[in-house]
């Protein structure tokens, strides 16, 4: 289930290109204890935490914060 919500194209996250060891894929798979919805929870965290990172060290701290309200918590941040 995880390796499909990452390569589908059309429903997944396919086009982000993000790719991980299948370590960490197992590790989600056991964190979510059988219950899908909350692994895909934890690997849309994932993604939101390398988007955040990838933001924040190219020195906009305020886009990565946004960025992170909008991934973790589904706000939508309109500039004043």
């Amino acid at each position: 289930l995880l390796e499909r919500a990452l390569t589908d194209r059309e429903r997944g996250l396919g086009d982000t290109g993000l790719a991980i060891e299948p370590a960490a894929l197992e590790l989600l798979a056991q964190a979510g204890d059988g219950d899908a919805r909350r692994a895909l929870g934890m690997l849309e965290l994932v993604l939101g935490s390398l988007i955040y990172a990838w933001v924040f060290e190219r020195g906009s701290r305020s886009m990565a914060v946004a960025i992170a309200l909008v991934v973790f918590f589904g706000l939508i941040i309109f500039p004043a």
